[in-house]
Protein backbone atom coordinates (compact mmCIF):
# COMPACT_ATOMS: atom_id res chain seq x y z
CA UNK A 1 0.00 0.00 0.00
CA UNK A 2 3.15 2.33 0.68
CA UNK A 3 4.30 1.87 -2.73
CA UNK A 4 0.64 2.12 -4.04
CA UNK A 5 0.59 5.53 -3.07
CA UNK A 6 4.09 6.34 -4.44
CA UNK A 7 2.92 5.38 -8.01
CA UNK A 8 -0.27 7.02 -7.92
CA UNK A 9 1.18 10.40 -6.87
CA UNK A 10 4.01 9.46 -9.16
CA UNK A 11 1.46 8.90 -12.22
CA UNK A 12 -0.19 11.81 -11.49
CA UNK A 13 2.62 14.35 -10.70
CA UNK A 14 1.45 15.21 -7.48
CA UNK A 15 5.11 14.57 -5.97
CA UNK A 16 7.75 17.20 -5.46
CA UNK A 17 11.31 17.11 -4.25
CA UNK A 18 14.62 17.52 -5.22
CA UNK A 19 16.83 15.30 -6.52
CA UNK A 20 18.98 13.70 -3.59
CA UNK A 21 22.61 14.40 -4.71
CA UNK A 22 22.84 17.50 -6.64
CA UNK A 23 19.56 19.30 -4.73
CA UNK A 24 18.13 20.12 -8.08
CA UNK A 25 14.32 20.29 -8.80
CA UNK A 26 13.05 17.63 -10.27
CA UNK A 27 10.31 18.74 -13.43
CA UNK A 28 8.53 15.86 -14.73
CA UNK A 29 7.29 16.46 -18.17
CA UNK A 30 6.31 12.49 -19.04
CA UNK A 31 5.44 10.48 -16.20
CA UNK A 32 5.77 7.49 -18.28
CA UNK A 33 3.66 4.54 -19.03
CA UNK A 34 3.20 1.93 -15.48
CA UNK A 35 4.06 -1.16 -15.97
CA UNK A 36 1.33 -3.34 -15.81
CA UNK A 37 3.01 -6.82 -15.73
CA UNK A 38 5.54 -5.88 -12.72
CA UNK A 39 8.13 -7.01 -14.13
CA UNK A 40 10.73 -4.72 -14.66
CA UNK A 41 11.03 -0.81 -13.51
CA UNK A 42 7.51 0.73 -12.85
CA UNK A 43 7.25 3.31 -15.78
CA UNK A 44 8.73 2.83 -19.02
CA UNK A 45 9.53 5.83 -21.52
CA UNK A 46 9.78 8.90 -18.77
CA UNK A 47 10.86 12.34 -19.20
CA UNK A 48 12.56 14.21 -16.44
CA UNK A 49 14.54 17.11 -16.06
CA UNK A 50 16.83 18.14 -13.18
CA UNK A 51 20.94 18.90 -13.13
CA UNK A 52 19.93 21.21 -16.83
CA UNK A 53 19.71 18.00 -18.53
CA UNK A 54 16.59 16.05 -19.69
CA UNK A 55 16.20 12.22 -18.89
CA UNK A 56 14.75 9.66 -21.05
CA UNK A 57 14.39 6.21 -19.23
CA UNK A 58 12.37 4.19 -16.82
CA UNK A 59 11.39 5.15 -13.37
CA UNK A 60 11.44 3.03 -10.33
CA UNK A 61 9.87 3.09 -7.17
CA UNK A 62 10.44 2.52 -3.43
CA UNK A 63 9.68 2.89 -0.01
CA UNK A 64 13.11 3.09 1.07
CA UNK A 65 16.30 3.44 -1.15
CA UNK A 66 17.26 0.05 0.34
CA UNK A 67 14.76 -1.81 -1.35
CA UNK A 68 16.45 -1.94 -4.36
CA UNK A 69 18.98 -4.04 -2.62
CA UNK A 70 16.02 -6.05 -1.08
CA UNK A 71 14.52 -6.75 -4.37
CA UNK A 72 17.70 -7.65 -5.64
CA UNK A 73 17.74 -4.97 -8.66
CA UNK A 74 21.27 -5.04 -8.96
CA UNK A 75 21.55 -8.07 -10.34
CA UNK A 76 18.50 -7.39 -13.16
CA UNK A 77 19.48 -5.77 -16.04
CA UNK A 78 16.12 -4.60 -16.67
CA UNK A 79 17.23 -2.08 -14.20
CA UNK A 80 20.18 0.03 -15.77
CA UNK A 81 18.03 2.17 -17.43
CA UNK A 82 16.81 3.39 -14.42
CA UNK A 83 17.12 7.69 -14.75
CA UNK A 84 15.49 8.12 -11.09
CA UNK A 85 14.96 6.29 -8.14
CA UNK A 86 11.58 8.06 -6.55
CA UNK A 87 11.72 7.05 -2.67
CA UNK A 88 9.95 7.94 0.63
CA UNK A 89 13.12 7.30 2.95
CA UNK A 90 16.54 7.77 1.29
CA UNK A 91 17.78 5.17 3.61
CA UNK A 92 20.91 3.76 1.64
CA UNK A 93 22.79 5.01 -1.72
CA UNK A 94 22.13 2.58 -4.73
CA UNK A 95 24.89 2.31 -7.07
CA UNK A 96 24.22 1.39 -10.80
CA UNK A 97 27.38 1.34 -13.37
CA UNK A 98 29.38 2.31 -10.23
CA UNK A 99 27.59 5.53 -10.14
CA UNK A 100 25.08 6.97 -7.49
CA UNK A 101 21.43 6.70 -9.13
CA UNK A 102 19.60 10.27 -9.19
CA UNK A 103 17.20 9.77 -6.46
CA UNK A 104 13.99 11.55 -5.77
CA UNK A 105 13.32 12.24 -2.18
CA UNK A 106 9.79 13.01 -1.82
CA UNK A 107 8.71 16.14 0.01
CA UNK A 108 7.54 15.80 3.83
CA UNK A 109 3.71 16.30 3.22
CA UNK A 110 4.16 13.05 1.13
CA UNK A 111 6.06 11.38 3.56
CA UNK A 112 3.82 12.24 6.29
CA UNK A 113 0.65 10.82 4.31
CA UNK A 114 2.67 7.51 4.01
CA UNK A 115 2.89 7.10 7.36
CA UNK A 116 -0.64 7.51 7.96
CA UNK A 117 -1.35 4.75 5.39
CA UNK A 118 1.07 2.60 7.18
CA UNK A 119 -2.01 2.24 9.41
CA UNK A 120 -4.33 0.96 7.14
CA UNK A 121 -2.78 -2.56 7.73
CA UNK A 122 -4.67 -2.79 10.69
CA UNK A 123 -8.22 -3.04 10.75
CA UNK A 124 -10.65 0.63 10.62
CA UNK A 125 -14.25 0.35 10.46
CA UNK A 126 -13.01 3.78 8.11
CA UNK A 127 -10.01 5.10 7.60
CA UNK A 128 -11.06 8.40 6.81
CA UNK A 129 -13.39 8.99 9.40
CA UNK A 130 -11.47 11.87 11.22
CA UNK A 131 -11.04 13.88 8.03
CA UNK A 132 -14.25 13.50 5.85
CA UNK A 133 -16.51 16.04 7.62
CA UNK A 134 -17.91 17.58 4.95
CA UNK A 135 -21.71 18.48 3.96
CA UNK A 136 -20.66 16.62 0.42
CA UNK A 137 -18.09 14.00 0.47
CA UNK A 138 -19.63 12.40 -2.59
CA UNK A 139 -21.06 13.87 -5.58
CA UNK A 140 -24.60 12.29 -6.36
CA UNK A 141 -23.36 11.57 -9.72
CA UNK A 142 -21.22 9.63 -8.42
CA UNK A 143 -23.53 7.83 -5.60
CA UNK A 144 -25.16 7.39 -8.82
CA UNK A 145 -22.98 5.30 -10.33
CA UNK A 146 -21.99 3.36 -7.02
CA UNK A 147 -25.31 1.97 -6.42
CA UNK A 148 -25.90 0.81 -10.51
CA UNK A 149 -22.92 -0.71 -9.89
CA UNK A 150 -23.84 -2.13 -6.83
CA UNK A 151 -26.44 -3.91 -8.35
CA UNK A 152 -24.94 -5.24 -10.99
CA UNK A 153 -21.93 -6.24 -9.46
CA UNK A 154 -24.59 -8.47 -7.17
CA UNK A 155 -27.62 -9.43 -9.45
CA UNK A 156 -26.29 -9.32 -13.09
CA UNK A 157 -25.82 -12.83 -13.26
CA UNK A 158 -29.57 -13.78 -11.75
CA UNK A 159 -31.15 -10.94 -13.93
CA UNK A 160 -32.83 -13.87 -16.24
CA UNK A 161 -34.73 -14.91 -12.70
CA UNK A 162 -38.23 -14.82 -12.82
CA UNK A 163 -39.15 -12.39 -9.92
CA UNK A 164 -40.53 -14.70 -7.03
CA UNK A 165 -36.95 -16.26 -7.49
CA UNK A 166 -35.34 -13.06 -7.88
CA UNK A 167 -37.27 -11.76 -4.52
CA UNK A 168 -36.34 -14.91 -2.57
CA UNK A 169 -32.22 -14.14 -3.79
CA UNK A 170 -33.08 -10.47 -1.95
CA UNK A 171 -34.98 -11.76 0.68
CA UNK A 172 -31.77 -14.72 1.82
CA UNK A 173 -29.26 -12.20 0.94
CA UNK A 174 -25.43 -12.93 1.11
CA UNK A 175 -25.63 -15.29 3.50
CA UNK A 176 -28.92 -17.32 3.01
CA UNK A 177 -29.87 -16.23 -0.89
CA UNK A 178 -28.67 -18.98 -2.36
CA UNK A 179 -30.70 -21.50 -0.26
CA UNK A 180 -34.00 -20.02 -0.22
CA UNK A 181 -33.61 -19.68 -4.14
CA UNK A 182 -33.07 -23.33 -4.23
CA UNK A 183 -36.43 -23.80 -2.05
CA UNK A 184 -38.61 -21.87 -4.11
CA UNK A 185 -36.93 -23.20 -7.25
CA UNK A 186 -37.52 -26.89 -5.80
CA UNK A 187 -40.91 -25.75 -4.43
CA UNK A 188 -38.97 -27.49 -1.15
CA UNK A 189 -38.96 -25.31 1.56
CA UNK A 190 -37.77 -28.41 3.44
CA UNK A 191 -34.37 -27.52 2.35
CA UNK A 192 -34.06 -25.22 5.03
CA UNK A 193 -34.17 -27.66 7.38
CA UNK A 194 -30.83 -29.18 7.05
CA UNK A 195 -28.43 -26.64 8.21
CA UNK A 196 -25.69 -27.53 10.85
CA UNK A 197 -25.91 -24.38 12.58
CA UNK A 198 -29.21 -23.52 15.01
CA UNK A 199 -28.85 -19.75 14.50
CA UNK A 200 -28.58 -19.94 11.38
CA UNK A 201 -31.59 -22.40 11.14
CA UNK A 202 -33.61 -20.12 12.51
CA UNK A 203 -32.42 -16.83 10.47
CA UNK A 204 -33.34 -18.19 7.22
CA UNK A 205 -36.62 -20.04 8.18
CA UNK A 206 -37.68 -16.48 8.97
CA UNK A 207 -36.61 -15.02 6.09
CA UNK A 208 -38.68 -17.95 4.94
CA UNK A 209 -42.03 -16.97 6.66
CA UNK A 210 -41.21 -13.01 5.68
CA UNK A 211 -40.53 -13.96 2.09
CA UNK A 212 -43.86 -15.97 1.59
CA UNK A 213 -45.47 -13.34 3.50
CA UNK A 214 -44.38 -10.85 1.30
CA UNK A 215 -45.27 -12.28 -2.01
CA UNK A 216 -48.73 -13.32 -1.20
CA UNK A 217 -49.12 -9.54 -0.08
CA UNK A 218 -47.63 -8.22 -3.22
CA UNK A 219 -49.41 -10.85 -5.69
CA UNK A 220 -52.39 -8.14 -6.69
CA UNK A 221 -48.79 -6.12 -7.88
CA UNK A 222 -47.70 -8.68 -9.98
CA UNK A 223 -48.35 -7.21 -12.96
CA UNK A 224 -46.82 -4.06 -12.38
CA UNK A 225 -43.67 -5.53 -11.53
CA UNK A 226 -43.62 -7.29 -14.71
CA UNK A 227 -44.51 -4.89 -16.76
CA UNK A 228 -43.35 -1.27 -16.09
CA UNK A 229 -46.58 1.06 -15.23
CA UNK A 230 -46.38 4.58 -16.65
CA UNK A 231 -46.20 6.50 -13.65
CA UNK A 232 -43.47 4.22 -11.97
CA UNK A 233 -42.93 6.22 -8.77
CA UNK A 234 -46.91 6.64 -7.42
CA UNK A 235 -47.01 3.02 -8.14
CA UNK A 236 -43.94 2.13 -5.97
CA UNK A 237 -45.47 4.24 -2.96
CA UNK A 238 -48.98 3.00 -3.61
CA UNK A 239 -47.50 -0.65 -3.45
CA UNK A 240 -45.41 0.10 0.30
CA UNK A 241 -48.51 1.60 1.38
CA UNK A 242 -50.50 -2.21 0.66
CA UNK A 243 -47.24 -3.90 2.20
CA UNK A 244 -47.63 -1.91 5.29
CA UNK A 245 -51.82 -2.34 5.59
CA UNK A 246 -50.72 -6.23 5.49
CA UNK A 247 -48.39 -6.11 8.34
CA UNK A 248 -45.12 -6.12 6.33
CA UNK A 249 -42.75 -3.74 8.56
CA UNK A 250 -41.15 -0.89 7.45
CA UNK A 251 -37.27 -2.60 7.76
CA UNK A 252 -38.90 -5.55 5.42
CA UNK A 253 -40.20 -3.08 3.15
CA UNK A 254 -37.19 -1.29 2.83
CA UNK A 255 -35.16 -4.10 2.79
CA UNK A 256 -36.85 -6.15 -0.32
CA UNK A 257 -36.78 -2.54 -1.84
CA UNK A 258 -33.24 -2.49 -1.80
CA UNK A 259 -32.27 -6.02 -2.54
CA UNK A 260 -35.24 -6.91 -4.78
CA UNK A 261 -37.61 -4.68 -6.53
CA UNK A 262 -35.88 -1.61 -7.04
CA UNK A 263 -32.46 -4.16 -8.19
CA UNK A 264 -34.87 -5.91 -10.52
CA UNK A 265 -36.30 -2.67 -12.35
CA UNK A 266 -32.61 -1.74 -12.75
CA UNK A 267 -32.29 -4.92 -14.80
CA UNK A 268 -35.05 -5.16 -16.72
CA UNK A 269 -36.18 -1.48 -17.67
CA UNK A 270 -32.92 -0.04 -18.70
CA UNK A 271 -34.91 2.72 -20.67
CA UNK A 272 -32.97 6.39 -19.45
CA UNK A 273 -36.49 7.83 -17.96
CA UNK A 274 -37.24 4.50 -16.24
CA UNK A 275 -33.37 4.58 -14.84
CA UNK A 276 -34.39 8.23 -13.87
CA UNK A 277 -37.34 7.49 -11.81
CA UNK A 278 -35.62 4.56 -10.24
CA UNK A 279 -33.15 6.95 -8.82
CA UNK A 280 -35.34 9.68 -7.84
CA UNK A 281 -37.45 7.02 -6.00
CA UNK A 282 -33.73 5.91 -3.90
CA UNK A 283 -33.72 9.75 -3.01
CA UNK A 284 -37.49 9.59 -1.38
CA UNK A 285 -36.71 6.79 0.33
CA UNK A 286 -34.97 6.63 4.01
CA UNK A 287 -31.77 4.99 4.62
CA UNK A 288 -31.56 1.68 6.01
CA UNK A 289 -29.70 1.15 9.46
CA UNK A 290 -26.82 -1.36 10.08
CA UNK A 291 -23.59 -0.89 11.77
CA UNK A 292 -21.44 -0.09 8.56
CA UNK A 293 -23.56 3.00 7.82
CA UNK A 294 -23.42 3.85 11.10
CA UNK A 295 -19.75 4.13 10.69
CA UNK A 296 -20.72 6.91 7.85
CA UNK A 297 -23.13 8.35 10.01
CA UNK A 298 -20.60 9.39 12.73
CA UNK A 299 -17.71 10.33 10.29
CA UNK A 300 -20.49 13.22 8.94
CA UNK A 301 -21.27 11.70 5.46
CA UNK A 302 -24.93 12.71 4.78
CA UNK A 303 -27.37 9.64 5.43
CA UNK A 304 -30.79 10.94 4.67
CA UNK A 305 -32.06 8.78 1.91
CA UNK A 306 -31.49 5.29 0.27
CA UNK A 307 -29.36 6.46 -2.68
CA UNK A 308 -26.39 7.51 -0.10
CA UNK A 309 -26.96 4.30 1.78
CA UNK A 310 -26.53 2.28 -0.76
CA UNK A 311 -23.93 3.75 -2.19
CA UNK A 312 -21.55 3.94 0.99
CA UNK A 313 -22.69 -0.02 1.12
CA UNK A 314 -20.75 -0.28 -2.14
CA UNK A 315 -18.01 1.70 -1.19
CA UNK A 316 -16.98 0.00 2.22
CA UNK A 317 -17.30 -3.35 0.64
CA UNK A 318 -15.14 -2.37 -2.56
CA UNK A 319 -13.05 0.02 -1.71
CA UNK A 320 -13.03 0.43 2.72
CA UNK A 321 -12.23 -3.10 3.50
CA UNK A 322 -10.01 -3.86 0.86
CA UNK A 323 -8.06 -0.29 1.44
CA UNK A 324 -8.33 0.83 -2.14
CA UNK A 325 -8.48 4.20 -1.25
CA UNK A 326 -6.57 5.36 -3.91
CA UNK A 327 -9.85 4.39 -5.98
CA UNK A 328 -12.18 6.23 -4.35
CA UNK A 329 -12.81 10.04 -4.46
CA UNK A 330 -12.15 11.01 -0.66
CA UNK A 331 -9.00 9.05 -0.59
CA UNK A 332 -7.54 11.01 -3.66
CA UNK A 333 -8.83 14.17 -2.44
CA UNK A 334 -6.94 13.72 0.79
CA UNK A 335 -3.82 12.51 -1.23
CA UNK A 336 -3.52 15.86 -3.17
CA UNK A 337 -3.89 18.07 -0.12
Amino acid sequence: MREAVLHWAWKNKIIQGLEHYSKSEVTVHHTGQFNENRSGPDFFNARVSFDDLQWYGSIEIHYKSSDWYAHKHQNDARYENVVLHVVAIHDKTVHVHKKPLPTLVVSPNMFDLLKDSQKLNIYKPLICKNVSKTSAPFSEAYLIQTVQSRIHRKFEKHRFLGFPEFLALGFGGMRNGLLLLEAVQKKNPSLLSQQDQMGRQRSIHKQWFSYQKFLKAIGLEMEFILQRPKNLKNHLICMIEHLKQVGCTNFEIGYILNNAILPYFYLHHTDANTQQELIAFHKLMPSEKNKTLTHFKNAGFPMSNALQGQAYLEIYTELCTQNKCLKCPIGKRLLCK
